[in-house]
């Protein structure tokens, strides 16, 4: 891990907040824009305080304040027990660079306004450098309106981006809905589980972040001793890499007569479908074209292909000529020989019957 957990940017643009969480900051696309306000949802179990001790803990060991805000839900106790099982706690710095504050007593006293004061005292007093709220949701549960909880919403962002604060709010909810917790912060992290038979499977999903570029879609993530492990999805990752140069290598398919009609042979890291009849020796194809080019024998196994009228780079086709087109006649000489006014059945019959061969005519084909 470096000594540093901001990514550096380019002159005026935000910099970027690592999380230090295994496989995470490459879903977010290198990390979080660092002084903003985010939103890590999911229902209960699904591993929200874990995610944000983790972080937590991980940037505190790096000489930074964090400051823990509880409003309603677990103890300090029964916090710090549960951060006591993963290997990222450290009993050292709790106290000390991670501090632990309750507010929901001035949160059920003096509302929104009450609380929002406790928050701008205890910021100023400790100059943390990441603030993490958890039992964010009964700041709804005890507001009046909607308008309240959105002019909260709106001065907590702009407190903790004037000071440098990354800000994690912890609720319990699930989706990507429209209210004013989701839609005025500036990312929205969720963390749930879906069930396959008797298991169940942990997921994450980053819906928005503003300022990086994230990975859409869902990732699975684990809950191991070192806290959470996410795992990007493979397929993310490569569409989220940059568009392949137009400039594409073509590997010979090992048959001289091909390749020309091939444009030069098929486009490395392309797939080509060989399509044939039975006999029409496309296996042999596969193993000729997949043998090094110094077992390959010449082109002689295999008719001569003709090209397609399509001139297309990476579009052409070849018709490979089979032995069952020769078998044609004979199939039509066996059918033939079936049918009942064939001579040779006429002669067979007589075989068996001397006294229509006696009665033939020496001219009507049936004597020699």
């Amino acid at each position: 891990m470096s000594a540093s957990t901001e990514d550096p940017k380019p002159p005026g643009a935000q910099s970027l907040l690592q999380t230090c969480v295994e496989g995470l900051d490459v879903v977010l696309g290198g990390g979080l824009p660092a002084g903003s306000l985010y939103l890590i949802q999911g229902l209960a179990g699904s591993g929200k305080t874990t995610l944000a001790g983790q972080i937590g803990f991980r940037h505190a060991r790096q000489g930074k304040k964090v400051l823990v805000l509880t409003l309603l839900g677990e103890s300090h106790g029964k916090m710090i027990n549960h951060f006591a099982n993963f290997s990222f706690f450290d009993d050292a710095l709790v106290g000390k660079e991670i501090v632990f504050f309750s507010a929901y007593a001035s949160l059920v006293k003096g509302g929104l306004r009450d609380l929002l004061q406790l928050i701008i005292a205890t910021m100023s007093q400790q100059q943390p450098a990441i603030l993490i709220i958890d039992g964010f949701r009964s700041v709804r549960n005890l507001s009046a309106t909607d308008l309240a909880v959105a002019e909260f919403m709106h001065s907590l962002n702009s407190l903790v981006a004037s000071m440098g604060c990354t800000t994690f709010l912890l609720s319990p909810v699930e989706g990507n809905v429209t209210d004013n917790e989701n839609t005025l912060v500036d990312g929205v992290i969720e963390l749930g589980q879906y069930r396959i038979g008797m298991g169940v499977i942990r997921e994450l999903q980053v819906f928005k972040v503003r300022g990086a570029k994230h990975l859409l879609g869902r990732h699975v993530f684990e809950v191991k001793s070192e806290g959470l492990v996410v795992y990007p999805r493979f397929e993310a990752m490569v569409t989220h890499c940059k568009a392949p140069s137009t400039e594409t290598h073509r590997l010979s398919v090992g048959i001289p007569s091909w390749d020309p009609r091939l444009g030069g042979g098929v486009i490395a890291g392309s797939i080509t479908c060989l399509l044939g009849s039975p006999g029409a020796k496309s296996a042999q194809y596969r193993y000729r074209a997949a043998a090094p080019p110094r077992q390959r024998r010449a082109a002689g196994d295999l008719a001569a292909a003709t090209g397609s009228s399509d001139r297309r780079p990476g579009r052409a086709h070849a018709r490979v000529h089979s032995h069952t087109q020769h078998q044609a006649p004979v199939d039509r000489w066996r059918r033939r020989a079936r049918e009942p006014d064939h001579p040779s059945r006429a002669l067979a019959r007589l075989a068996h019957r001397p006294d229509q061969r006696a009665a033939a005519a020496p001219g009507d084909g049936l004597h020699h």
